[in-house]
């Protein structure tokens, strides 16, 4: 072989290897089997919240605000709300509630304050951590002005004489929209 011959033929393998290797990467990839890399469903989710005097729909996929800017906003505030309102401590009092009260209806505020009270009695240090792991959409009214929302925490307890203990826990948190915007109306620990 000539040494012309050699360099033709080195360039066509090389050009064969790109070829193999686009049609490779454009090529479908199969199905991924069921259940295999995808989280399970929480229990209510896809389910809506009726219309005033309206039925219970059940929709396929789990709702969907109009708007990608309220879905953003209703998980910012519930991720904000639930770190904090999940967060307090014997020697911090209710001082997450405090800075929880522009995000919180009236009625809830005045009921949270005095659940938290309930776990604040007692002697020795009692403090509770919360950090967010995620939230979801579970629950949407057609109007979009009622909002429920699952958000999935770790929690850290610490206590004296007992010492730290963690765990995860999830919090529903619902969301009404009054004429000040999005407020926490409720919030339930599972």
């Amino acid at each position: 072989m000539t040494k012309r011959t050699k360099i033709i033929t080195i360039i066509v393998l090389a050009l064969l290897v790109v070829l193999a290797l686009v049609l490779v990467a454009r090529a479908p990839r199969p199905a991924r089997p069921a259940g295999l890399g995808q989280p399970s469903p929480l229990p209510g989710a896809g389910t809506t919240l009726p219309p005033a005097g309206g039925a219970v729909t059940q929709p396929v996929e789990p709702p969907v605000t109009k708007e990608p800017k309220t879905q953003a906003t209703l998980e910012a505030l519930a991720k904000t709300f639930a770190e904090r309102y999940g967060s307090f401590s014997t020697d911090g009092g209710s001082t997450n509630l405090q800075q929880l009260q522009p995000l919180m209806t009236e009625q809830f505020a005045a009921t949270a304050r005095a659940a938290q009270q309930q776990l604040l009695l007692g002697d020795g240090f009692y403090g509770v951590t919360t950090k967010v792991l995620s939230a979801e959409i579970v629950a949407l009214n057609g109007e979009e002005t009622e909002a429920q929302i699952v958000v999935q925490t770790q929690r850290s307890e610490t206590r004296t004489g007992a010492g730290r203990q963690q765990f995860y826990q999830k919090l529903t948190v619902t969301l009404l929209k009054n004429t000040a915007g999005w407020r926490v109306d409720g919030a339930s620990w599972q």
